[in-house]
C-alpha cells in the first residue's frame, strides 16, 4: 500500500475507534430508567490500544529499527547472539516487529507530543507508570491500577452532543490525566472522555511526519499494520 493508503488506513483506525468511543457519552446525553455505566474502562482500553498503534508508527517515522529476515536467521541459528541483554525468556520476533518494546514507544510518543497534548504528566517516568496501570492492567486483568473518570449520565442528560464533544475537547483546565501538580502519578484519573477527543490530535501530530516520509518507512508501516 502506498503512503496515500497508509494514511487512508490508519485515519480510518483512528475515527473508528474515537466515534466507538464517543457512543458511550451520546448515550449518557438520553435517560434511562435502568443504570448504565461511564464508559470508563472501555473508552481507555480503546484509547490506549490506538494510542500503541500510533506510538508504533511514530517509531518508525523516528527511525525505529525493526528485526528482519536476516537477523530472526541469525538469532535461530546462532544460539540467540543478537538477543543478548533481553529478558531471558526471550521470544524470536517475526519479520517487522520492532525492536523497541511498546512502553518504550509510548514513552518516545508522549515526549513527541507532551508540548502540544494536555496529558497531564511531564516526566518518562510518569509516562511508563501511566502505560503499565492503564493500557497494560486494562488489557489483561480488566481493571486498571490508577483511577478512571467519565461524565456521569446525570451531569450531561439532555446536553446537545456536538456542543459536548467541543466542550470536551476545547475546555482549558482538562488535563488527561487529573489536573494540577502534574508531575505526580497518585491519586489522580484518567479522563475517558478528554482522553478520546485528544486522540484526534495525537493522530494530526504522527500524520503530519507520515505525509514527509520516504518509501522505506512506509513499507515497515504497511508491514506494522496488516
Amino acid at each position: 500500500m502506498d503512503k496515500e493508503g497508509v494514511i487512508n488506513e490508519l485515519d480510518t483506525r483512528v475515527n473508528f475507534m474515537v466515534n466507538d468511543c464517543r457512543t458511550f457519552y451520546s448515550a449518557k446525553t438520553c435517560r434511562f430508567n435502568c443504570c448504565i455505566g461511564g464508559g470508563n474502562f472501555l473508552s481507555i482500553l480503546g484509547g490506549f490500544s490506538l494510542i500503541n498503534l500510533l506510538s508504533k508508527v511514530n517509531n518508525i517515522l523516528n527511525d525505529g529499527k525493526a528485526w528482519d529476515e536476516r537477523e530472526i536467521v541469525a538469532i535461530k541459528t546462532e544460539g540467540s547472539k543478537l538477543a543478548k541483554g533481553f529478558k531471558k525468556h526471550f521470544h524470536i520476533p517475526k519479520v517487522g516487529n520492532l525492536k523497541k518494546n511498546e512502553t518504550d514507544c509510548f514513552v518516545e510518543l508522549f515526549m513527541d507530543t507532551k508540548s502540544r497534548i494536555p496529558w497531564g504528566f511531564t516526566t518518562t517516568q510518569d509516562a511508563k507508570k501511566i502505560w503499565t496501570a492503564y493500557r497494560n492492567k486494562l488489557t489483561h486483568i480488566a481493571s486498571p491500577a490508577l483511577s478512571a473518570s467519565a461524565l456521569r449520565p446525570q451531569d450531561i442528560v439532555g446536553v446537545d452532543f456536538n456542543k459536548l464533544v467541543n466542550a470536551i475537547h476545547e475546555a482549558d483546565e482538562g488535563y488527561i490525566y487529573g489536573c494540577n501538580n502534574a508531575d505526580s502519578c497518585a491519586g489522580k484519573a484518567i479522563a475517558a472522555e478528554k482522553l478520546n477527543e485528544h486522540l484526534l490530535d495525537i493522530w494530526e501530530i504522527v500524520k503530519s511526519k507520515l505525509e514527509t516520509c520516504g518509501p522505506e518507512k512506509i513499507l515497515l508501516i504497511n508491514k506494522l499494520i496488516f
